[in-house]
């Protein structure tokens, strides 16, 4: 009866483990799916780790989460089956209390048999010493009669010798009431006995029948526990073979986390080459822009000073002219130095043009290299992104993986250890009921060897009563002894002869 405990106890721990199982996995699998997916945007590498491991924080607590309801679950389970072994120990110390109130039954009749085979001793003294007074009266009453006829007196005895003989014959018939009293009370110490063997044969029964249903029940018990694990190893055996695929994919999948690692330190190295050369080209054109810069301001110097020459020379001019109107000759020079000065001016205005030109070019292609710059940067970081994405999914995918397998190895383990602490209890039960077997072997034989000993006895009293003249026969005595299912029982059948 204590395996059908263990096997529902062993059943429900395997149930509650695979519930906390799926609850697990689907009550984390949306948080991984939803926190774990890339962002989109300009994310920092210092950031994008503070997530990962706020994530992981989150993991492990889910994990610790899932390991106190799996000790939960244990704690139930390891409850419930204490409580049915402390019921079979119930039951068990039930059926020890049986067999010691027939032990103590037994033990009953066998002093009852021991007192009435001491009554049945002391009335056959009685009866012997009766006998023998009879005889010494007869004697006596014979060695008067020969007297009597050898003094040739009446045959009428002598009032001496009467009354002895009234007094013998009184005596006589004490004594024959004594035995008549002491016959009617072997009767009814017969009919007693018959009485109690009557009941005791039918409570032995009663007992006998429930013992035999405990015993069918326990079988049918122990069959439908054995029948449990049988299903139970079949279910250990389907969670190895998922264990090993679980293991095959777990392999795959590190292979894929060690090439996803080497495509991300690739991209990171690739990132950081082009941060480099994006970095230098800036300084270059930060170098070329102030080059230019400088130029402009040295070109504009160099028209001033140039406005600044014609416009004294022309103001000097005219004052020549306003003074020296009559050297046309040298106004003639003038003139002509004035527009060798305009041509100088226009050479210098279209050199100021051309070098602004220049400039313009130079802003648009540097304007234009800060695009491309940023745009070959924007799909650096897209890549970068998705690289990312892809290795935080196989992480993920890792992560949920070797929660899967840690959940499994916690359900293997936990259904070995039941199934070896079943095993074990089995073997202790088996145990413990082949030594109360033995011990009931033995008590079976101490018991026999009494029975035989009262049989013994009972036949050497039948033997003493049958020479006794209308005494009490005891034949037929047997003791008979039944042991089926851990019960000692007795029937005895005695027969009245008179």
């Amino acid at each position: 009866m204590e395996t059908e405990v263990d096997g529902e106890s062993f059943a429900l721990l395997f149930t509650a483990a695979t519930s906390v199982y799926y609850s697990f996995c689907s009550s984390h699998t949306s948080f991984l799916g939803g926190c774990l997916m890339p962002k989109s945007g300009n994310m920092s590498i210092g950031k994008t780790e503070t997530e990962v491991e706020s994530l992981r924080r989150e993991l492990k607590l889910s994990k610790e989460t899932t390991r106190l309801e799996l000790q939960e679950v244990r704690r139930k389970a390891k409850a419930v089956i204490e409580k049915s072994s402390k019921e079979n120990e119930r039951e068990l110390e039930a059926l020890r209390n049986q067999l010691e109130e027939a032990v103590s039954v037994r033990e009953n009749l066998e002093a009852e048999l021991h007192t009435r085979k001491l009554e049945g001793e002391e009335t056959e003294k009685r009866i012997q010493d009766s006998r023998k007074e009879i005889s010494e009266l007869r004697l006596k009453l014979e060695e008067a009669v020969s007297q009597g006829d050898e003094a040739k007196k009446p045959a009428s005895p002598s009032v001496e010798t009467s009354v002895k003989i009234a007094e013998l014959e009184k005596m006589l018939g004490q004594r024959q009431n004594e035995v008549s009293k002491t016959k009617e009370k072997a009767k009814q110490m017969l009919k007693e006995m018959n009485a109690e063997k009557r009941e005791l044969e039918a409570q032995f029964k009663v007992e006998l029948e429930e013992s035999g249903k405990k015993l069918s029940d326990a079988e049918k018990s122990r069959l439908a526990t054995a029948k449990e694990l049988a299903e139970a190893n079949k279910g250990l055996a389907g969670a190895m073979a998922t264990i090993n695929d679980l293991q095959g994919t777990l392999k795959q999948l590190k292979v894929d986390k060690e090439s996803s690692a080497v495509a991300v330190e690739s991209a990171h190295a690739r990132a950081e080459a082009l941060e480099v050369q994006y970095t230098e080209y800036k300084e270059h054109a930060r170098t070329a822009l102030a080059q230019k810069d400088s130029t402009i301001a040295k070109l504009r110097d160099s028209s001033r000073v140039v406005d600044e020459d014609v416009q004294f020379q022309i103001a000097e001019g005219h004052a020549r002219a306003e003074k020296l109107a009559a050297k046309l000759a040298e106004m003639n020079i003038v003139e002509h130095n004035l527009e060798v000065a305009e041509e100088r001016s226009r050479a210098m205005e279209a050199r100021i043009a051309d070098l602004t030109a220049q400039l313009a070019t130079s802003s648009l292609k540097a304007s234009q290299k800060e695009v491309e710059v940023e745009d070959a940067k924007h799909l650096l970081m897209g890549e970068i992104e998705l690289e990312r994405g892809r290795a935080e999914a196989a992480d993920q995918r890792n992560a949920q993986t070797l929660v899967r397998m840690r959940i499994l190895e916690k359900c293997l383990e936990d259904a070995e250890a039941t199934n070896k602490q079943l095993t074990e209890l089995h073997n202790e039960e088996v145990a413990k009921s082949k030594r109360e077997l033995e011990e009931l072997e033995s008590k079976r034989r101490k018991d026999k060897q009494s029975a035989d000993a009262a049989r013994r006895t009972v036949e050497a009293a039948m033997k003493a009563y049958s020479p006794v003249p209308d005494s009490l026969d005891l034949d037929d005595v047997s003791v008979e002894r039944k042991d089926p299912v851990q019960f000692t029982t007795f029937s005895f059948s005695c027969r009245l002869t008179v």
